[in-house]
């Protein structure tokens, strides 16, 4: 049987190391609002805090942000980048993003993204 003490120990120096852990993605996350970095990407198992740590941060710094959650392609992405420019964009179970196999062509890219700069397009159905 293991004592008590040990384990509340061990408890303590894990949640003592995850807090570590996650100041340093507050930190990280300060450095993209400011301005600092371009983006953070974080990986990890679900329920430890990744995204709950960086939305509660983005509003405390009063930081605007749009986050996507789910299913969104590639081109709606590049949309909704042209839709918020200034703001953070936190992207969460987006692994569609890296498996999207639409065989678009790179004449297609440009003609969306002239469409996207000018503001003719229509983005009911691309987020």
């Amino acid at each position: 049987m293991q004592d008590f003490r040990t384990t509340a120990a061990g408890d303590t120096n894990l949640l003592a190391s995850l807090e570590k852990k996650l100041q340093l993605v507050r930190d990280h996350t300060t450095a993209v609002v400011k301005g600092y970095k371009n983006g953070l990407f974080l990986y990890g198992s679900g329920g430890m805090g990744k995204s709950f740590t960086v939305l509660r941060h983005l509003e405390q710094l009063d930081a605007p942000y749009r986050l996507f959650n789910g299913r969104m392609t590639g081109k709606g992405l590049f949309i909704s980048l042209g839709h918020a420019p200034d703001a953070i964009h936190v992207l969460e179970d987006m692994e569609r993003l890296y498996t999207e196999q639409t065989g678009s062509s790179r004449a297609d890219f440009y003609r969306r993204k002239i469409e996207v700069e000018s503001g003719e397009f229509d983005d009911a159905d691309d987020a």
